[in-house]
Parts: structure tokens; C-alpha cells; sequence
């Protein structure tokens, strides 16, 4: 009933200039009246546009999750773990469940069938790379519908300390800035280019640093010269050396073939899936990326 009254609401209903919008779909459907005119759907999407006092609490919660998705990734860089105890899975649940009351569909929800590892007796464990992966998701889509006044994405910011060639890491600095920016303008196959080639970059300045046991490695492609590497060969030697975790090969389909992307041509002939969840996969394996170098 909720979802039928606000669809009754007036389309001339007057927006101040900082709220935001959030979208979710009803699976409601029926016969509708628009102006005099009966109309017949079977899916709506419903528009919610944000006051300040909602905006202020969604802030609180990105905030949250971002302090608990930097907790974790401290955790995996002092002593990575496979699995964390039940604490860590209550205090991020704490936290999405009050979020999706409050702002249904705006983030997904935190199923423990997911992301659970097993139970030794003493309680629950989950796995630390798959919470991991969850909040960034979280946390990314946050940041999308977290605006200023002006319009402008929230973006968040990294540095790319590891990275040896200085003039690379300060675009590299500028280009994680332009895939955020393009994913919130839901320019779904410019986030992959531009995830792809980041990470590709920042693979093959870590790999040059020791080239003598990147191209020994045995899944090191016969070509001699690291810069004709794709970027899933890269990816399969960086894995090798232990340089990355597994979990970035297991997850990285979405931006393997992104080369394939820049030209229409080949979209076609590779029937390259290109949309709004290979586009955020692509982010999620850029930050992990980044993480993972950054210990």
C-alpha cells in the first residue's frame, strides 16, 4: 500500500536542489490512472528523493561501513586470514539492516549464506575475502548516490603509493577518480575500460620491478617483453608469485578482455557482457587490487 501511495504522489511534486535520488522496483502491477488516461504495467520503478535529515543518516551509515571496511582490510594486511568470527559478520549486519529499513533496495543485502565459512563448535566463521568484497560493493554504491550540491559524484580517493614510476601514479590517481565518476553516470563499458587499464598499468609496474621471475614464472606467457602481456596474463603471474590473492584471478572475468571493449568490432564477435554488474565487479577488483600491493 505504501508502494501504491507513493505512486499517486504529484508527478509536479517541487525538489529542493540537494536532495538525491534512489531507485527500487515494485513488482506491483495493475491498471494505473496518468492524467485521464488508464495505463497498464507489470514492473514500476519507484523514485525516492532524499531530505537533508535522510542524507545526513545515509552519510552516518557510509561512514560505518567505511570504518569497518578499512577495519577488515587492516586485519588481512597484518595477518591475512581466511575466516573471521562471528563478531566482525554482527557489527556490519548491525549496520545494513537499519540502512535497507530505512533506505529499501539502495544497497544489497548481506545474506550469510554468502559470504559463511563454517562452524567449529565455539561459533560462526566467515570468510574475510568475501565480507571484504561485500563492503566494497557497499561502500561503492554509497559513494554513487552520495552527491554534493553541485552534482558532483562523491569519489573516494587512492594513492597508489607502491607504484615505482611516480608520472604513472599520479594518473593512475586521476583514472580511479574517472571510474567512479563514469559508473555513477552508468557509463557501464567506460568503467571497464578504464578498471582494466588501470589495473593492467599497476600490474605491469609491480611485475617490472622483478622481471627476471615474472617472465620465468610458469604461467608467463612465451613473449619476452612484459608490455605485449594482456592483462589476464598479468594477472596469472602475479597470482603465481603471490604477489595478489587467488580470490582477484577468481573474480576478474568482467575486465580480463577489456582490450576487446575499445573496439565495437570485437565486442560483437566475443559477445562481451557490458552492463552494470561487470562494470561494478570491474571497481570492486580494482580496490582489491589495491589493496592487496598496498600492504
Amino acid at each position: 500500500m505504501d508502494e501504491y501511495n507513493r505512486l499517486k504522489a504529484p508527478a509536479a511534486a517541487k525538489i529542493s536542489p540537494g536532495t538525491l535520488r534512489w531507485f527500487t522496483e515494485s513488482s506491483l502491477g495493475g491498471i494505473f490512472v496518468c492524467g485521464n488516461h488508464p495505463i497498464s504495467v507489470r514492473r514500476i520503478t519507484i523514485e525516492h528523493h532524499m531530505t537533508d535529515a535522510e542524507l545526513r543518516r545515509l552519510r552516518g551509515y557510509y561512514k560505518s561501513l567505511s570504518a569497518q571496511a578499512r577495519t577488515l582490510a587492516g586485519l588481512n594486511n597484518q595477518k591475512p586470514e581466511e575466516v573471521v568470527d562471528m563478531t566482525y559478520f554482527i557489527a556490519i549486519k548491525g549496520v545494513i539492516d537499519p540502512l535497507l529499513r530505512e533506505f529499501p533496495g539502495i544497497v544489497p543485502q548481506l545474506i550469510s549464506g554468502d559470504v559463511f565459512s563454517h562452524d567449529a563448535g565455539n561459533g560462526a566463521y566467515f570468510r574475510l575475502q568475501s565480507l571484504m568484497l561485500y563492503l566494497d560493493q557497499v561502500v561503492g554504491r554509497l559513494e554513487v548516490e552520495l552527491e554534493d550540491d553541485s552534482g558532483s559524484p562523491v569519489t573516494q580517493k587512492r594513492e597508489f603509493l607502491y607504484i615505482a614510476d611516480k608520472d604513472l601514479q599520479a594518473l593512475l590517481c586521476r583514472d580511479y577518480q574517472e571510474v567512479q565518476r563514469a559508473f555513477v553516470a552508468q557509463c557501464w563499458k567506460a568503467t571497464i575500460v578504464l578498471a582494466g587499464g588501470a589495473m593492467e598499468a599497476i600490474l605491469l609496474d609491480r611485475l617490472s620491478t622483478d622481471r627476471e621471475s615474472s617472465v620465468s614464472a610458469a604461467s608467463a606467457p612465451k613473449k619476452a617483453d612484459l608490455k605485449r602481456w594482456q592483462l589476464s596474463e598479468l594477472i596469472d603471474v602475479a597470482v603465481e608469485l603471490k604477489l595478489v590473492n587467488s580470490s582477484i584471478e577468481k573474480f576478474s572475468h568482467s575486465v580480463r578482455e577489456y582490450r576487446n571493449l575499445i573496439h565495437p568490432g570485437n565486442e560483437v564477435r566475443n559477445k562481451l557482457a557490458v552492463g552494470a554488474e561487470e562494470a561494478r565487479i570491474a571497481i570492486e577488483i580494482l580496490n582489491l587490487l589495491d589493496r592487496e600491493l598496498g600492504k
